[in-house]
């Protein structure tokens, strides 16, 4: 190898170790949460969108801060990072949240966030390296999107330009009287002037966020949604009713194109608690998770999340003086935290729902297993 070669690339290996080094020096520190009810917020700082992504965090108890919204969002690959400047040091962050934190800061005012905004974003106001604290914050998340003045849902960046018509399409849907209904119905959509573009709500549907079981609790009070997906927005009310439509009154049409219809419906408003008089599942808990977890085969990136993520919902709250049925834990095994819920369902809660989602895998067993 020429020596010209050989001095270029031990300068190369000089310069990536000092880099490493620098970024290892300038890595965010978290300073604990020790007061109850307590979380941090997110001030993102406006900006273009190429510009470095900047903003402050600091201490909030949840009764007594100020306003805020909530982001939800799939996580995206955890193989790349991207980083976002706090003072004078940086947190790594997803590149879908990334991409997030650009869409919705704005200098124009065309996004939600004006001049700047306090935003609850898991990746960066919990420390995800903390597994104690994670513990606690899980706790507090169904109080922190119930409270927040709006939802803000990423659904990812828009390269091939169909959000808007997938926008268009739902509107369409949505409002759609009886009349219209029932022509198409008798004639098929194409009945309908302008065409009602089916495969571009599909598009949507298939979106990687309307399959995170996270989702449920962060979507699911009264706390009013918006969808962005690359520049469209739209609200989950307009989502929610051309759903309910074409699942429940166009199933015809939406089997024939394969629409996941039926995510929205199971998600809306789902952490409103129920009248047990007309609908006495809704109080069982382990309804819940079967419910939650089957409906599109729900993904996340820890085990224990399955259960973790919907210990908001109102039916885990059991007994007379309303005692959560289990407390997320993330230091104990995935085998320790279904045993417990097993062993609680079964003598607290009074409910042998759970014997529903036990599945076995391989050589099937003479005999039943024991719990």
């Amino acid at each position: 190898m020429p020596k010209s070669k050989r001095k270029h690339r031990r300068q190369g290996k000089r310069q990536r170790r000092h880099q490493r080094r620098r970024q290892k020096v300038l890595k965010y520190t978290y300073e604990p949460i020790t007061a109850d009810y307590t979380t941090r917020m997110l001030t993102i700082h406006n900006g273009a969108y190429r510009d470095q992504l900047t903003g402050d965090l600091e201490m909030a108890k949840l009764d007594d801060c100020l306003p805020w919204k909530a982001l939800s969002y799939a996580w995206g690959t955890t193989t790349t990072y991207s980083r976002i400047k706090i003072g004078k040091r940086f947190i790594k962050i997803s590149n879908n949240l990334d991409g997030a934190l650009r869409r919705l800061r704005c200098k124009n005012d065309e996004g939600p966030s004006g001049p700047g905004f306090r935003l609850w974003v898991d990746q960066i106001c919990i420390n995800q390296e903390n597994l104690e604290e994670r513990s606690q914050q899980v706790q507090l998340m169904y109080n922190i999107y119930e409270k927040a003045e709006k939802v803000l849902v990423w659904l990812g960046p828009d390269p091939d330009k169909i959000a808007e018509k997938a926008t268009f399409a739902l509107r369409q849907v949505a409002s759609l009287d009886d009349t219209q209904i029932s022509r198409i119905l008798r004639e098929g959509l194409g009945s309908f002037e302008p065409t009602i573009e089916l495969e571009h709500l599909k598009t949507l549907l298939d979106r990687p966020w309307f399959r995170r079981l996270w989702v449920a609790q962060e979507v699911g009070t009264d706390t009013p949604a918006e969808f962005y997906w690359g520049q469209e927005c739209m609200s989950f009310d307009i989502l929610y009713k051309a759903c309910n439509a074409l699942y429940n009154k166009l199933l015809v049409e939406i089997d024939a194109a394969n629409l996941r219809c039926a995510t929205p419906i199971l998600l809306y408003k789902s952490f409103v608690e129920k009248a047990e008089t007309t609908e006495p599942q809704h109080a069982d808990f382990t309804y819940q998770l079967y419910q939650f977890n089957k409906a599109s085969r729900k993904k996340c990136l820890d085990p224990k999340d399955r259960v973790f993520a919907l210990l908001g919902h109102y039916s885990a709250r059991i007994g007379p003086d309303k005692h959560l049925i289990m407390q997320a834990d993330y230091s104990s095994t995935e085998t320790a935290v279904y045993r417990e819920l097993a062993i609680r369902a079964l003598t607290d809660a009074k409910s042998t729902f759970i014997l529903n989602a036990v599945e076995h895998k391989g050589k099937q067993h003479p005999h039943p297993p024991h719990i």
